[in-house]
């Protein structure tokens, strides 16, 4: 991994919500960073609804088109929509992938129908936990992996709430401490 030891700005004058030096493009053309700031709505899933995958995909459905037909009746042109995984999303990786698709069919037909242009992100959850033994190599890290893959194939953006650097980052936040939060992120994160 490249570090960097400067700023990709001069000046903070230069820095503006919704304008980045490299915007960055979705597969259904939103443009971060292209001069608008675009909401981003996260739906969760209500309780008990992540036992099968037919009722998983039964509840983003409903909660994933719910803020797509939101965005088109207030008449925002443009939506991100991220799921974060519940557990049984990243522990059966095909379940995410499948949430994905539904996702990403979901927008294409609101960019058909309506003109809207959205992005699609997917939040893996880490299974693993800071003490455990093999964190790196478990079968968790492999559900992690796996599951990384399967939502790629439909996913503008892949993220991750990670273990990996969450516990040098949780302790360098209360102390105010920036070199340890970018060790934690962008070393340890990375």
């Amino acid at each position: 991994m490249k570090l960097s030891s400067s700023m990709a700005y001069s000046s903070a004058d230069e820095m503006m919500f919704g304008t980045a030096k490299y915007p960055v493009e979705t597969k259904r053309g939103l443009k971060i960073g292209g001069g608008h700031v675009i909401p981003e709505i996260v739906p969760h899933p209500r309780p008990g609804s992540e036992k099968t995958i037919k009722t998983l995909l039964r509840e983003y459905e409903r909660a994933n088109g719910d803020a797509l037909e939101r965005c088109v009746i207030v008449g925002h042109p443009y939506l991100q929509v991220e799921n974060e995984h519940v557990f049984q999303m990243t522990h059966n990786p095909k379940w995410g992938g499948e949430i994905a698709a539904q996702t990403a069919r979901q927008m294409d037909d609101y960019k058909e129908k309506y003109g809207l242009i959205s992005a699609y992100r997917a939040t893996v959850a880490d299974l693993r936990k800071p003490d455990m033994v093999g964190m790196r190599d478990s079968d968790y890290t492999r559900e992690v992996l796996e599951s990384f893959e399967e939502c790629a194939k439909y996913a503008d953006i892949i993220s991750i709430e990670s273990m990996g650097g969450k516990e040098i980052f949780d302790h360098a936040i209360i102390r105010n401490d920036v070199g340890g939060l970018l060790f934690g992120q962008a070393v340890l994160g990375g």
